[in-house]
């Protein structure tokens, strides 16, 4: 499977609003369930610039059309003043997490 990071900053005032949507869009993906699709997303520092992991086997055909990515992928490129920049990227070794 790819893995991509996906980066981009949107206008400060639409910030929240983004946000909103992105966790809309997340429960869309836990309802329908994709199969060999991971997929988590952040706001840094409380502002106006966003991540998304993507781990996929089928490229981004595999959520795409789903109602929620769509609505949120139109406003959002009238409101982004930075990116989107996406970068696949490979893992370093095994994540580690204390217990």
């Amino acid at each position: 499977m790819k893995k991509y990071l996906i980066t981009y900053s949107v206008q400060p005032d639409w910030a929240n609003e983004n946000e909103r949507l992105i966790g809309r869009f997340l429960g869309e993906l836990n309802s329908v369930r994709p199969p060999e699709l991971a997929y988590r997303a952040g706001r840094l520092n409380g502002g106006a610039d966003f991540f998304h992991l993507v781990e996929t086997a089928h490229g981004p055909a595999s959520f795409s059309h789903l109602p929620s990515y769509r609505f949120r992928a139109e406003l959002a490129a009238e409101k982004m003043i930075g990116g989107p920049i996406m970068t696949e990227f490979t893992d370093l070794g095994a994540p580690y997490r204390s217990e």
